[in-house]
């Protein structure tokens, strides 16, 4: 696959998973009342900020010290499990 056909296709990727993030977002605000919606936001808020804090914290620093592992195939299963564990 050419980089030109890679990039549409992250492209098109991003564009789906945000798509129907959006839509079911729009979805579930017009199925509750207000409340509950505003419970649920802070929920999914709640969530971000602890996938990103964890991809920040220790996921991002294990992937930039990859090159300097020996034993890549122990390395990579941790970082599966602290994936999976996250």
């Amino acid at each position: 696959m050419n980089k030109l056909n890679s990039k549409y296709l992250v492209l098109a990727d991003q564009a789906l998973f945000s798509g129907m993030s959006f839509i079911t977002t729009i979805w579930i605000a017009r199925s509750i009342d207000a409340a509950s919606f505003g419970i649920y936001s802070a929920w999914i808020l709640a969530i971000y900020l602890f996938v990103s804090a964890v991809g920040a914290w220790i996921i991002q620093p294990f992937q930039i010290k990859y090159n300097k592992i020996n034993d890549k195939g122990a390395y990579l299963t941790f970082i599966f499990g602290a994936n999976l564990a996250s």
